[in-house]
């Protein structure tokens, strides 16, 4: 009897062990639909709502999304998500890597949220990948008008990651890294065809990354343009957040390219925006030229720390 009540004890123990252990992971789908009508992860997947309440991700790669309707439906593409999180040897992406490491930002935020457990993982791309290109804080640059290019017309926006904000560091300007979004355009394009997939998005989009030197001496030197620079107002959390979700897309998808709307400038401002969820730089018009960016970020009260332009080289002359 004494040893069956000692077995009896160990039983009791281990099961609310367990449930501890559990308990963190637990959540009714009360919270689980609250969240997946959130803020955060309506932003962190690009959801958006049509006139008649459905919703749909601007995301088109197939890769992006863990359950078949995921680019439909938040709530079945967070389930699916938590699945693939918790199950192990999954494989998932352009460069087929485990789930914590191709959604990185996605894992933080269910974190934050108590619905996973971070399994031990080493996400050594990813890990070397942002060493490289990680900041302290952003700026937003705009290239002025180029019309000699079609798509580059109204200017052009893309963002730099500062790896210091002291005197000395600025000096060093030219080495940080660069992200831009724009269309892969085949080289030998006709013109027509090149206007008719522009507009009705005939294109995959992607991101990029180079170091500003690079973009310096094209649009500086080589084309004639002057760079605005504007230093965002984005907490070292906030930065975080962004490089990580841009992993995200830069590893797992694509875009279809729109040159009047889903553009370099528009899917650059939902990306800033996972950094700064409170921003609000969407835009109900049938268009968005990287000048309505700017001037997006302008209103917001606090965004800029500072401006700097950098001339033209033909201007200079």
């Amino acid at each position: 009897m004494k040893y069956f009540s000692f077995l009896c004890l160990y039983v009791i123990l281990f099961f609310i062990g367990a449930a501890s252990s559990n308990a963190a992971l637990f959540v009714d789908e009360k919270q689980l639909h609250k969240i997946a009508f959130g803020k955060d992860w309506l932003k962190l997947l690009h959801y958006k709502k049509r006139l008649n309440g459905a919703y749909y991700s601007l995301v088109d790669g197939e890769h992006f999304f863990l359950h078949p309707q995921g680019k439909n439906n938040p709530l079945e593409e967070l389930r699916a998500t938590i699945a693939a999180f918790n199950t192990p040897n999954l494989q998932v992406g352009f460069i087929k890597q485990d789930p914590q490491c191709a959604f990185v930002e996605r894992l933080n935020t269910l974190d934050k949220f108590g619905l996973i457990e971070r399994h031990g993982v080493r996400c050594k791309d990813f890990e070397e990948w942002k060493e490289g290109v990680k900041g302290d804080s952003i700026s937003l640059i705009f290239s002025s008008y180029f019309p000699n290019n079609p798509s580059s017309i109204f200017g052009h926006t893309f963002i730099r990651f500062n790896k210091g904000a002291n005197e000395a560091s600025e000096k060093m300007d030219l080495l940080d890294y660069t992200a831009s979004y724009a269309a892969g355009v085949p080289e030998d394009v006709d013109p027509f065809t090149y206007a008719f997939k522009g507009v009705f998005g005939g294109f995959y989009g992607f991101f990029q990354f180079a170091p500003y030197y690079l973009k310096v001496n094209e649009y500086v030197s080589s084309e004639s343009r002057d760079l605005f620079e504007y230093e965002l107002n984005i907490s070292k959390e906030g930065v975080d957040r962004i490089i990580n979700h841009l992993w995200e897309l830069y590893s797992s998808t694509y875009f279809y390219y729109y040159f009047l709307d889903e553009n370099c400038s528009y899917i650059l401002a939902q990306v800033l925006e996972v950094g700064m969820p409170e921003w609000d730089l969407d835009s109900s018009k049938f268009y968005y030229l990287p000048s309505l960016q700017i001037k997006k970020i302008i209103n917001v009260p606090g965004a800029i720390k500072k401006r700097k332009v950098r001339i033209s080289l033909k201007k200079k002359f």
